[in-house]
């Protein structure tokens, strides 16, 4: 087997690996899966967005409350 062919299947490992890691990070904090399913939207730049996900998933793994109430400006 080449030297470039090596590399290749180096480069093609490492863009799998991190394609693995976005998607579990992705299944474990809401924001993630929101960027990954709309990344031009959901930025990490966008505070409003990054703590509305986060207290969304605050709601969903807490068992203090059951009904979620919310109010966002238009």
């Amino acid at each position: 087997m080449g030297r470039y062919r090596k590399v290749v299947m180096m480069v093609q490992i490492q863009e799998r690996m991190k394609k693995q890691l976005k998607l579990e990070l992705a299944r474990r904090e809401f924001f993630y899966y929101c960027n990954q399913k709309a990344g031009d939207f959901y930025k990490k730049d966008r505070s409003y967005l990054v703590n509305l996900c986060n207290e969304l998933q605050q709601f969903i793994d807490s068992d203090e409350y059951n009904v979620l109430i919310m109010n966002l400006p238009p």
